[in-house]
């Protein structure tokens, strides 16, 4: 069962990020996280209560939360922005480079050791990102990365995953100060502080986007619900099985996103993209498992 919850939350993750880039073709990123926010959060309750209970807390968990937020906060606009004004095919993929950049930082912060076996994960996800640009080279075998270094949503895409690579250190010490231990409680308060902040930041522009957003609240309100559903999955297989499983079952999202892309937005380059996602999986998978 714990395969079948992880790819239901793979799913979920791709379908909502089509969701999202509709949305935003008329909102800006700050208004669209601010309204899923609120829309998500009741869920994320109800999950929390459902499966667990309201825990009490210490103030080494509200710093742990704070701090993860306040990092959250910027990955979040920096991807979000990116899923707005770049091809989610080609953004989508970038998320394998996570887990590449949670392993450098253990190395870099905690000293662990990078085996065999994930350097050569390292070095096949470099690969993929390599062949999502391949059409591009025109006999010139630095054209690809070219491409990629000149996009500023992959820009945006890496430095939001670089980002949300240190924010686990902060939710999982926050995670072992709730009693008892509630994993959701941590995502449910922690989504109060950056909602608040993607409220106030969406005023900026409020005139504009706030009449526009009124025709997306059927979307909203089904983004909301398929957060509930795929937060719920995401618990029931870490429940389960191996993190590093179910963690890398969740990366088929970045397939997932791309065919959504080529169907729903016809986005081009599809065999590159679908080469280059497959040949990046490999790679997760070498990581994490």
């Amino acid at each position: 069962m714990w395969f079948l919850y992880s790819l239901t939350f793979a799913f979920i993750t791709s379908i909502s990020t089509i969701i999202a880039k509709r949305i935003m073709r008329e909102l800006d990123e700050y208004l669209y996280l601010a309204i899923a926010s609120v829309f998500t959060a009741p869920f994320l309750f109800l999950s929390v209560v459902y499966f667990y209970e309201l825990p009490k807390v210490d103030e080494i968990f509200i710093r742990s939360v704070l701090i993860s937020s306040t990092i959250g906060t910027f990955a979040a606009i920096f991807a979000y922005r990116a899923i707005k004004i770049s091809e989610i095919s080609l953004i989508s993929p970038i998320s394998a480079f996570n887990p590449v950049f949670t392993t450098l930082i253990s190395f870099a912060v905690l000293g662990e050791v990078v085996s065999t076996k994930r350097g050569m994960g390292i070095i096949v996800i470099c690969l993929g990102a390599y062949l999502l640009e391949l059409s591009k080279s025109n006999g010139d075998l630095l054209k690809p990365i070219k491409a990629l270094l000149i996009n500023k949503g992959v820009h945006l895409s890496l430095a939001a995953y670089f980002l949300w690579a240190i924010t686990p250190i902060f939710e999982k010490t926050a995670i072992q100060h709730t009693f008892p231990q509630t994993p959701p409680f941590v995502a449910l308060v922690g989504m109060a502080v950056t909602g608040t902040v993607f409220s106030v930041l969406s005023m900026k522009n409020s005139r504009i986007y706030f009449r526009r957003a009124k025709k997306f609240i059927p979307l909203f309100f089904l983004l909301g619900i398929l957060g509930g559903i795929g937060l719920t999955s995401a618990m029931l297989a870490f429940s389960l099985t191996n993190l590093g499983f179910a963690t890398a079952i969740f990366k088929l999202s970045i397939l997932f996103t791309v065919i959504f892309g080529w169907l729903f937005f016809k986005e081009k380059n599809i065999k590159d993209r679908l080469l280059g996602s497959i040949v990046m999986l490999v790679g997760v998978f070498l990581l994490v498992i």
